[in-house]
């Protein structure tokens, strides 16, 4: 529902996070020495198990291997200029043709233009252009499952490949028709190109909240983790109104067991950008797939064998900074079971209370609070604790400036 003090339009835009434990929930990150601070946390956030390797020039298809993961993302910004070696090509290159998901940013396409990554040519739909830096504007140009929920047109500020395709099909556009997203097929498997140079020459493009929202679905569609849709997947709500949104759970890509998503909600309010709905999804050998009244919306299996249940609950969680890394104020998401006195703490690595807001007359469910302005703190690690009814959660959070 849109606030009940808002004269103006609510815009939403739902994305489904996968939180199972299987391999296509797993993401290996090969770092370029900047960017995987910041696509880590967004991966993390969004339900991913993360494994990051320091650098391309390491990572030799074995240290580990990408069997086992839903999907590989190269990063290639701050740390261009080392060649991957030729076991890590050959292994990344057999594992998009036998059905993996691989996401690569620049420079990867200056790479193989410079004679580096000879073996990932083939997987690479952009072709290297020209260099160029600053704030971009962008354009949607295809529906596709990578670009669900994402605005139309946005802003970004990056280092970014002015190139050209030479495979696969542009979701994204700059201003003069240069692909900034690409997407392409490879053997059995599937690749997003992303022209974007991650965190190259001070820029930090997944700052923005369309940028995190590309990154998010083209995991997801890499890694076959979308087993949830929702529709609408985008609209705009009048002050008083609301929407009821239509989930559907696909069982055919689930294995038997238990399974857990969460519903994202990305708003323009700027004290709830984030609106979170966590689902369950008990999957058996029946053939239906109902959802809880209470939940975003009822459910039926489009399987032809297997079901799921999702049920909204609520229990108590401590999600981190919404979003993370903060742009402005210091946002805090978590989940109450009930209305029992509860604090949500930001605390130094010494311990030391730096902020606290009292937080349990909110009552049950998702909520998200600011601790203040981010920039009034100085860059370091420290520590958000949640506490309610005796127990505490703690976890760790990076503040940069």
């Amino acid at each position: 529902s849109a606030p009940a003090g808002d004269s103006g339009p609510l815009t939403l835009a739902p994305l489904f996070s996968p939180l199972a434990t299987s391999a296509s929930s797993r993401a290996l990150v090969i770092g370029d020495g900047g960017t995987e601070t910041d696509v880590s946390a967004i991966l993390l956030a969004a339900g991913y198990d993360v494994t990051v390797v320091a650098d391309d020039g390491v990572w030799n298809g074995s240290n580990p291997s990408p069997d086992g993961f839903g999907l590989v993302v190269l990063l290639d910004g701050p740390g261009v200029g080392n060649d991957m070696p030729l076991a890590g090509q050959n292994a990344l290159h057999a594992y998009v043709q036998a059905g993996g998901g691989f996401l690569a940013m620049e420079w990867a396409a200056f790479e193989v233009a410079s004679g580096r990554y000879a073996n990932l040519r083939p997987l690479l739909p952009l072709s290297w252009g020209e260099y160029a830096d600053g704030t971009f504007a962008c354009t949607v140009v295809a529906a596709h499952p990578v670009t669900a929920g994402v605005s139309p047109n946005f802003n970004v500020s990056t280092t970014a490949d002015i190139g050209t395709l030479n495979s696969g099909r542009a979701l994204v556009v700059s201003a003069t028709g240069a692909p900034l997203v690409v997407v392409k097929d490879v053997g059995a498997g599937r690749v997003v190109h992303f022209a974007s140079a991650g965190n190259y020459f001070g820029f930090r493009p997944f700052a923005s909240l369309d940028m995190q929202r590309l990154l998010v679905n083209a995991a997801n569609f890499l890694s076959g983790s979308n087993w949830l849709s929702v529709a609408p997947d985008a609209g705009v709500l009048a002050a008083h109104s609301s929407v009821v949104l239509t989930v559907t759970a696909d069982a055919a890509l689930l294995p038997a067991g238990t399974q857990r998503a969460s519903l994202q909600v990305s708003t323009n309010d700027p004290l709830h950008p984030v609106l979170v709905v966590p689902v369950r999804a008990d999957v058996s050998g029946a053939a239906v797939a109902t959802a809880a009244p209470d939940s975003t919306a009822a459910a039926r299996d489009r399987a032809r064998m297997g079901a799921a249940q999702a049920v909204a609950e609520v229990r108590l969680a401590l999600h981190g900074l919404t979003p993370n890394p903060p742009v402005r104020e210091l946002a805090v998401s978590f989940s109450l079971p009930d209305a029992s006195p509860a604090t949500l703490e930001l605390l130094d690595l010494a311990g030391r209370r730096v902020r606290s807001v009292e937080v349990g007359m909110l009552g049950v469910g998702r909520h998200t609070v600011a601790l203040g302005e981010s920039h009034q703190l100085p860059s370091g690690v420290y520590l958000m604790r949640l506490r309610h009814s005796g127990r505490s959660l703690v976890t760790k959070c990076v503040l940069m400036k």
